[in-house]
Formats: structure tokens, sequence, C-alpha cells
């Protein structure tokens, strides 16, 4: 705690002693860069995304089967009257 307070203390002394054309002209870049970074998309949205993408397929597929397997299998039950 004592460390951080000496760095920000430091830090703020060495901003108090540079002149206001250097202060702008350091913030104005700061800025400019802040500006001009787009946020770019790493290997965690991508994966994120293709993990989500491959559990849709697999409750597609299972809901397909369940809807195909079903009837099939309550043949041989004679669940009533309806037929299939």
């Amino acid at each position: 705690m004592i460390q951080y307070l000496i760095a920000t203390y430091s830090a703020f002394v060495m901003l108090l002693e540079t002149d206001n054309d250097s202060m702008m002209e350091i913030l104005t870049k700061t800025r400019e860069d802040l500006i001009s970074k787009k946020p770019g998309r790493g290997w965690r949205f991508y994966g994120t995304f293709a993990c989500l993408a491959l559990l849709n397929l697999v409750c597609a597929i299972d809901a397909t089967i369940l809807a195909v397997a079903l009837p099939v299998r309550l043949v041989p039950l004679n669940p009533g009257s309806t037929t299939y």
C-alpha cells in the first residue's frame, strides 16, 4: 500500500513539473490512441461462439431424434386410441 502511494505521489509530482504544452500533448496522444483502437475479438470470443453453436446443434439433433423415436417406441405399448 505504501509503495502504491509513493508511486502515485511521484507520478503526481512529475505531472506538476511538466509544462502545459507537453501535458496537453500527452493527453491528446492518449485520447487519440484510445479513439483509434477498436476492440478486437480474441480467441475467447470465437471459442465461446463455437461452443454455443455446438450446443445448439446437439439440442436440435436431440429434438429431432425424440420426435422420430417416441412415436415408434410407443406403438408396441399401445397407449390408447391414438394412432401413429
